[in-house]
Order: structure tokens, then sequence, then C-alpha cells
């Protein structure tokens, strides 16, 4: 009798112990099943493509690789434009034609400062960094006569042949890259020539609408020289270029048609330092907050002064204390000022703080950075480039300029976003 009751009772026992069990296992297969559901389930491409655009740089090319559908909505102009408001992009600053043109120095300026550096980087004998224009490069190589439009954040490129007559190439001043990013895609080269007998300028463009084709645009106005030591600023769809007199020589890309900007009638009220003016040494030309900005030493003040378009003219925005800084960098957010001799062992890099009127130190540089006012800023961009082949290069010579734009790829990208 005890017996039977006993196994009776663990018989119970066990159909209890086995309907608990099954509980977690059920439940077990249950969760699986949702995970597993969740897993496969199909995002909302437009989700997924918001949330990237809010991606450092560096992360947002790397997504291309989750398929060929993100990968065309990450390359298409309209990311770019939904991804560039989001971002707070540090500026870079590259200094080269230090010891010779090829030689290409980086400083990242990411304020609050101080500034950081980094490694030197050596482009191939005949080449350099000519401009820099919303994230893209303009290189050349000499030995190959081409020059070469590169984004270093995507790795593209296009190579483009010099524009004829070869012989005159050697004589050009100024030239310029003109980049509509993040409006279009498109981009321009631009090079100013001489009309014979001094009778004006000619433009040689090229246009990434045109499949690779240059053509020429003449303008005819009292030539002067382009100033030294001076690069031009793209700003209001112009490049502009500082004449050797302080005036201001301008191409529109879109209408493709020039014009000459005065004279600052606030030339004729400061006593310059050498008795004249001498643009490229004592005037420099920039971009600051998005208007073309003059800089201006003479012997008791710097004068900061923007172009106003819709006037015609040019508007004092700053009147400094003068020190013995010379300007080296204008750009949408910052006036940086160099204090120092080159036979000293520092140099210091100053910004003009707009809102105390008056000079911010920012950096302590090592003598071993040798800056000029001879250089370009650059921001990482998805900026897009035309990736035609060129067919006056040869097979021999592609494959030095593929890894010459890959290891500065690397350097300019190291600590970037």
């Amino acid at each position: 009798m005890m017996s039977s009751l006993y196994l009776d009772s663990k018989k119970k026992k066990n159909k209890t112990s086995a309907r608990q069990t099954a509980i977690p296992n059920r439940a077990k297969k249950s969760n699986a099943t949702e995970y597993y559901n969740f897993a496969t389930m199909e995002l909302n491409d437009d989700l997924v493509v918001e949330i990237i655009s809010y991606l450092p740089l560096k992360l947002a090319v790397q997504c291309k690789v989750l398929s060929k559908n993100f990968n065309t909505r990450i390359s298409d102009l309209k990311f770019s434009q939904i991804w560039f408001p989001h971002q707070k992009i540090s500026s870079t600053l590259f200094v080269y034609h230090s010891y010779g043109p090829n030689r290409v120095h980086k400083i990242s300026i990411n304020p609050p400062f101080p500034t950081t550096h980094s490694e030197m980087f050596l482009l191939p004998d005949h080449s350099s960094v000519l401009a820099s224009c919303r994230g893209l490069l303009l290189l050349v190589f000499l030995k190959f006569r081409n020059f070469c439009v590169f984004n270093p954040i995507t790795g593209a490129h296009q190579l483009i042949s010099y524009p004829k007559p070869i012989h005159e190439f050697m004589k050009f001043r100024g030239i310029g890259l003109a980049v509509d990013y993040p409006t279009s895609d498109q981009y321009k080269l631009v090079i100013v020539g001489k009309l014979a007998e001094q009778q004006g300028y000619k433009f040689y463009v090229f246009s990434s609408e045109r499949s690779g084709l240059w053509h020429e645009v003449r303008f005819r106005v009292n030539f002067i020289n382009l100033a030294q030591c001076t690069k031009p600023v793209y700003v209001n769809d112009s490049l502009h270029w500082l004449r050797s007199d302080g005036s201001v020589l301008a191409f529109n890309t879109k209408r493709e048609e020039a014009i000459i900007l005065d004279l600052p009638a606030f030339f004729s009220h400061h006593a310059p330092i050498y008795g004249k003016l001498y643009p490229g040494f004592d005037t420099w030309l920039g971009m600051a907050q998005g208007l073309l900005t003059l800089v201006c030493k003479f012997r008791k003040s710097t004068v900061i002064a923007a172009y106003d378009y819709v006037t015609s003219n040019w508007r004092v925005s700053h009147t400094l204390d003068n020190f013995m800084g010379i300007p080296v960098w204008i750009d949408s957010k910052h006036v940086l000022f160099l204090e120092g001799s080159y036979t000293k062992q520092h140099r210091y890099l100053y910004v003009y703080d707009s809102e105390n009127n008056g000079y911010k130190l920012a950096d302590i540089l090592n003598q071993n950075y040798i800056i000029n006012n001879d250089m370009c800023s650059f921001q990482p961009t998805l900026a897009s480039v035309q990736t035609t082949r060129l067919d006056t290069l040869s097979d021999e010579h592609l494959p030095v300029i593929t890894a010459t734009l890959d290891e500065l790829r690397q350097f300019i990208t190291i600590d970037n976003q």
C-alpha cells in the first residue's frame, strides 16, 4: 500500500516537473522565433540613411559596403546634402612649398585650441598641391603633364591633361578650383593667362560637365600682374585673384564672365609699411564668415575688410593694433597670424578673436614646421569626382600616380574624420 502511494506520488511529481520544464522551453523557443523575426526584418532604408548621416565621415563611407543599395544612396548628392548640416567638421591646414613644392605638412585646427600636428608627406618630384575647395584637392604632376582633382576621403580622382598650347602653361601664374558641393556635384578648373600685347586676360576653363574638354574665355581690360604668394578664393560663385595693385580679378564660374573689383577706399587713409603696397607681402585675400575678405597691414594698424557684392564696395569690419605677425590663413572661421622669425626655435600662431578685438595664442610651433602664406585649408566632404580615364597617360605611369594618391589619402585621413 505504501509503495503504491509512493509510486503514484512520484508519477505526479514527474508530470509536474515535466510541465514546469516545458514552460521555459516554450518561452525560449518563442524568444528565439521573435529574435529571428527581428533579425530578418527589413529596415526602412530612409531611416538607416538618416542614422548614417549622423556618423563621422569615415564611418559613413564605410557603410557603403552594407549593400549595393546603400553604396548608391551614400554616393548620391542627396546624401551629402543630408549629411553636411549634421556635422561639426574641423578644418585642416596644409602647409606646402617647404624646402620645395612637393613637401606637404598638415596642421589640424580643432577648436578649442591648441592645434595638433602630424608628419610631413613627400610627393614625387615635380608634383605639388595647387588648391583646395570644399573637400577636393587640385594637384599637378608636371612629369606626366596632367592635373588631378582628388577627394582624399572617398579616394575618387580625375586626371586632366594640360590645356593646349602646352608651352603657355609655364607662363600661368593663376590657377584655381571651383567646387559647387553640396549644391551640385560639378566643379571647374580655371587657369589665368595673358592676352597678347597685355590687352587683358584669358581663362582656360575645364568643366566636369563637358566631357573633359578645355575652352577659352577672353576678358579685355587693363592688364596687371597677379600678386605673388597668394591663392585664389572661391566665394559667391566666383574665383578671385589679388592683383599686384591691390585690386581683385574675379571670374564668375557660372556665367563665365570676369570683372575687376576696385581698390578699397581705405587704402588712401593709411600709410603703407614699405611706402607703397605690395600685395602678397602686406595684403592678403581670403574668406571669412562666408565673405571675400582682405587683410592689409599698414604702419600703425591692420585692417580687415569684407567685399559687399550688393553695393560693390569694400566694408571695413575690424581695425586692429599692429604687431609683427602676418596672416597665414584666412578661412570661413578664422584669421590666423604667424609671429616669429624662421631663425628662431619656436614660432607663435595667433588667431584673431573678434569678440575681444584682439589676438589669442593658438599654438607654439616648432621650427620644423616651416609656414608661409602660400597654403590652403581642407575640410573632409563627400564631394563627387569624375572617374574618366586619361588616354594620354601611359600604363606604366598610372600606378605611380595611384600609389601617390593612396599614400596622400592615408596621410590626410589619419586622425581626421
